[in-house]
């Protein structure tokens, strides 16, 4: 169902929600992108929890970074979120991650046009019901959250804003590595989730 197209210049304050791991805030990063071209008149602020906080903070599409500190005193934390939930009032709020606790606080806070996945209990607290796509990249996924407002087609490119700070941090473990290697490839070999290892000879090489 699409969303009345006066609403990309009347909504001043939009909110995604992404409380799970890095990895997933940086998929949201070319949703992020996306709705601040759609809606370049709104402030877009972004909950995430706080260890994850870090990978937003410079960037410039980010109006505020909300901290959801859900693994300590969650009870508390969620009283205190949704109480600056109430206060910031959002239009609208996208949030890729199915949880009963993101629905809640996006129910509780009356934000009028709360869009998410149609899976699981967490869909029934959603005012609009995006399909999870399948056999396709997550970002992919994500920008389909905004597919109620516009058919158009965004960038799946991922966008991190190190300060310079974390460059020249970089750098220097970089100068330590030896001068004659060409191409230099990170990798995080031991994900919190069980479920994205690779197969154990793999991982042990």
């Amino acid at each position: 169902m699409k969303i009345d197209p006066k609403i990309k210049n009347s909504a001043q304050n939009i909110l995604i929600i992404q409380t799970a791991f890095i990895g997933d805030v940086i998929l949201i990063t070319p949703l992020i992108a996306a709705v601040n071209k759609l809606f370049p008149k709104a402030k877009i602020d972004v909950m995430v929890i706080p260890e994850t906080s870090g990978i937003l903070e410079n960037n410039p599409r980010v109006n505020k970074i909300i901290k959801f500190d859900k693994r300590k005193n969650k009870f508390f934390s969620f009283l205190k979120t949704l109480k600056t939930l109430k206060n910031n009032k959002y239009d609208i709020a996208l949030t890729p991650h199915s949880s009963m606790t993101t629905a809640f606080l996006m129910f509780l806070a009356k934000i009028k046009i709360r869009v998410g996945f149609a899976r699981w209990a967490a869909r029934n607290l959603l005012t609009h019901k995006i399909p999870h796509l399948k056999n396709v990249h997550k970002i992919e996924k994500n920008l389909y959250l905004i597919s109620p407002f516009t058919d158009e087609k965004f960038s799946i490119q991922t966008e991190l804003f190190p300060t310079t700070e974390m460059q020249n941090k970089a750098a220097d473990i970089i100068s330590t590595f030896d001068k004659s290697v060409i191409k230099i490839i990170a990798i995080a070999p031991v994900p919190i989730g069980l479920q994205k290892n690779g197969p154990k000879i793999i991982m042990r090489n």
